[in-house]
């Protein structure tokens, strides 16, 4: 809740307030993707967006400073 849309530009909220037929929908999606062994390439598309711990530090180095 609150947090941004992923690849799909769909919310938590999107699906908490939808409808209560879509949990028919997907139930269904999800069995028939189970059945069939198939799960389409854009399920596993996602956005990472890294987070600055230190922000005294050089923002562009990608290393680990604890090793």
């Amino acid at each position: 809740m609150g947090k941004a849309c992923g690849p799909d530009r769909l919310s938590a909220e999107h699906l908490r307030y939808a409808h209560p037929s879509l949990i028919v929908h997907l139930k269904l999606l999800f069995g028939l993707m189970f059945l069939h062994g198939f799960v389409p390439d854009e399920f596993g598309s996602g956005i990472i967006v890294p987070l600055i711990k230190d922000k005294s530090g050089n923002m562009n180095d990608t290393h680990d400073q604890e090793s």
